[in-house]
Parts: structure tokens; sequence; C-alpha cells
């Protein structure tokens, strides 16, 4: 299978790991997420949309550099092995979590996805995690990211408990001012 094939077959749902309510999760973590994702690819990059708090995220294929500033998902910088999409992420903030044990990371943390198809339906996907603040050495995790084919299939609108963005920053919002 082609390279293009490969990103185009990121538009896989399915999964195994949810984030912290309401925050933004890294990278790694929306792939895992039980929410579906899609993808859209160019020449300079591939965009990824995720159900999940309405996240995006893009990974410059042409235009490598370091992060601007850290950021929930950090700055996903691609490149082609073959038929492999290889992602080095790194600029993470610390504000979030792996998963709801709680399981965390420092902003020194660094991804690499390797993303390969292993048929039309079918994605191989391995990050390998690298946070020298918090881990004694590096670890991996991998699984099979499936095509949803159910007729109509899409993303949706993912909406965390209501109200809960003004109950964890109201207190950030400016009072009102009359004329």
């Amino acid at each position: 299978l082609t390279g293009a094939v490969a990103a185009a077959l990121l538009a896989l749902g399915g999964g195994v790991v949810a984030v912290v309510a309401a925050m933004p999760a890294e990278a790694d973590t929306q792939i895992c997420s039980q929410y579906g994702s899609t993808s859209i690819q160019g020449g300079k990059y591939i965009m990824m949309a995720f159900q999940y708090a309405g996240a995006v995220r893009t990974i410059y294929m042409d235009e490598h550099k370091e992060a601007p500033a850290d950021s929930w998902m950090g700055w996903s910088n691609g490149h082609w092995e073959g038929d492999t999409l290889v992602v080095d992420t790194t600029g993470f903030n610390d504000l979030s979590w792996f998963d709801r044990a709680g399981n965390f990371h420092s902003d020194a943390l660094h991804v690499v996805e390797r993303i390969t198809a292993a048929s039309p339906d079918h994605l191989n996907w391995e990050a390998t995690i690298d946070d020298k603040r918090v881990f004694s050495r590096p670890w991996k995790m991998s699984m099979t990211l499936y095509r949803r084919k159910e007729k109509g299939a899409r993303l949706l609108e993912f909406r965390c408990v209501e109200f809960v963005e003004d109950l964890i920053y109201g207190h950030l919002r400016k009072p009102a001012t009359r004329p």
C-alpha cells in the first residue's frame, strides 16, 4: 500500500484510552480514544480531526521545526519511511494525563508514532513514549485501528458535561460591564 493510502486510512475509529473530562488530550491519546477521528492529507500537512472535544491535530510533513510554544497536542513533524508514516511529536504542556487513572507526563514528553497500513481496513499504530522526567526508560504501546464501515459513519460533536467549562474556567472570565 502506498503512503497516500496509509494516510487516508487514518480515518479509523476505535480504541481503548480516554482522557480527563473536558480537557484536550495529547495526540497519541486521541488516536487511542474510543471516539472517532478522520484525516485530510495534502502535500505539506496531514490534518486530523477528532470527535473528542473537537480537537484538531496538524502533522507538518515538510516544514519540520521546533514547537513555537508548548500545547496540549504538541508539535508534530512527519515523514514517510516506505509505507510507514512516522510522526515525531514534542512541545507538549504538562497539564493532561495519559488516562483516567492519572498516569501523567511532563513537558519533556517526546512521542514517536509509526502508522502502517496492514490492509485497506486496518492500520497498525505504535507509539514510543519517552519522558526522562517521569519514566526511567522509553516504553511502547501499540494497537490495531479499524476503519468504520457502517453506512453514514461520520464524526459527531462530543460534548463534555454541560457547563464544565464554566465550572473550571469561570473564575477567569472578565466581569460584565454595563454601557
